[in-house]
């Protein structure tokens, strides 16, 4: 069974950005190229049209690296805002602790109030005791003289029995003015010792306002340093959102170019659906899909790694066409790019949409690029260990794309740049044997070896 796809052509810069050289300077009529590049296109166009797509996504590129110093940005300020809120919550400790010790002080100020006011009232009341014993006192001497001058002392002293009894009667005459007169006299007492206690009282509370008036001062300085600090956090806070609406501008942009890059074809070319798998590449495996041997530490695996000698050939596993060919490092063992140089091929086998990712390829031995049609059997690179790799293999995932057709795949890679097609590089829950297609495949369940 045949299928008639457009062959769809972009440039080779979809997952790691380089900085290339432009024939044409597109920065001045993009208008004018995203509308001679959308749809049908003549031959003479392909390289001017592919080269515009290699400036949108390095213009994307390029403001997604604006986001990230913005994300830079943002976290710096967000550490500041956290520091700032340290400082602000023991300020608010220290205010805290100011008040309870004032509330304690007060408390104190209110007890020695009211123990005045009781001395007060206690010396107020001695006062109007000794007032009132004085007029008794006036009251009886009265009496005294209106008796004496009526005889009445005279005949009160005349009428003893005998000359013990007339002693008798004149020492009490003069033992009621004595008694009377030493009730005042302990009553003044009295009244010297509250009044004592009352100026000590009176002290003690003025060394207590004086010691509530620092502690007010002090807690009036903690408040301004918290509206201060509040201040501080408040304008860190528009800096931020300042920022992250900067961030979510560039956001839209970065979207804005990537979902609209021109889709081109020159003309249709015919891609055959492939009855069966062919051999990507000669050697061993040397791991499995889903997890490495024990020996390797046994950690998820995404695929199936081929292992061999450096520079044997790699074949397309079935017709298609070439979605991603990346000759971009000559490193070995670096996680950047972990991928190392890398051809992804979309194609039909026995009805069924897969995509081929190939990946640690040999540096300069990639023989297609994006666009071309290639048919199963053909060579498309060599072995290698670029990337992140212990040693020359190839590591091969295979993505079950279910109906999507392969322009509509193709055309997902180019516009995102995204190679796992939204799944988890890992694919936790993304196996096939858990879940319809969109899904990953165990490339030893179909590719020979």
């Amino acid at each position: 069974m045949k299928k008639k796809v457009s062959i769809l052509v972009i440039c080779a810069m979809l997952l790691y950005s380089i900085s290339p050289a432009y024939a044409i300077d597109y920065s001045g009529d993009e208008d004018y190229w995203y509308s001679v590049c959308n749809g049908r296109i003549s031959e003479d166009l392909i390289a001017s049209c592919q080269g515009f797509n290699a400036y949108l996504i390095q213009k994307a590129n390029n403001v997604e690296n604006s986001m990230d110093s913005l994300d830079e940005q943002i976290a710096a300020i967000q550490g500041d805002i956290d520091a700032l809120y340290d400082v602000l919550h023991d300020i608010q400790s220290q205010i805290e602790a100011k008040d309870s010790e004032i509330q304690t002080l007060e408390n104190q100020i209110s007890e020695l109030e009211t123990n005045i006011s009781i001395l007060e009232e206690e010396i107020a009341a001695k006062e109007q005791d000794i007032e009132q014993r004085d007029s008794q006192i006036k009251e009886r001497m009265v009496e005294t003289q209106t008796f004496k001058r009526t005889f009445g002392f005279i005949d009160f002293l005349m009428g003893a029995t005998d000359f013990v009894d007339l002693i008798r009667r004149f020492s009490i005459m003069n033992q009621i003015t004595a008694s009377e007169q030493e009730q005042i006299e302990l009553l003044s007492a009295d009244i010297a010792q509250l009044e004592l206690d009352q100026n000590q009282l009176e002290v003690q509370k003025e060394g207590v306002e004086a010691q509530k008036a620092v502690l007010d001062s002090e807690r009036n300085d903690l408040a301004a340093l918290e509206s201060y600090q509040n201040q501080l956090i408040a304008e860190q806070h528009e800096k931020e959102a300042d920022l992250m609406d900067e961030y979510s501008r560039l956001e839209s942009t970065v979207n804005s170019i990537r979902n609209s890059m021109p889709s081109f074809s020159v003309g249709d070319g015919d891609i055959s659906d492939t009855t069966g798998f062919g051999m990507v590449v000669s050697g061993y495996r040397s791991a499995g899909t889903w997890y490495y041997p024990a020996s390797f530490g046994g950690a998820r695996h995404s695929g199936m790694d081929i292992a061999g000698s450096r520079g044997t050939p790699v074949y397309a596993a079935f017709n298609g066409i070439v979605a991603i060919a990346q000759n971009i490092t000559s490193v070995e063992g670096t996680k950047n790019p972990a991928t190392g140089n890398n051809v992804m091929i979309i194609g039909t086998v026995n009805g069924t949409t897969y995509a081929i990712h190939m990946l640690h390829l040999q540096y300069n031995s990639i023989t297609v690029s994006p666009g071309q049609v290639v048919t199963q059997g053909q060579v498309v690179a060599a072995r290698g260990s670029t990337g992140n790799s212990t040693g020359p293999h190839v590591h091969i995932d295979l993505y079950n794309l279910g109906s999507m057709t392969v322009e509509e795949a193709y055309n997902y890679v180019r516009n995102t740049g995204n190679y796992t097609f939204g799944m988890s590089y890992h694919a936790y829950g993304w196996e096939c044997s858990n879940k319809a297609p969109v899904c990953r495949e165990r490339p030893e369940d179909y590719i020979p070896y």
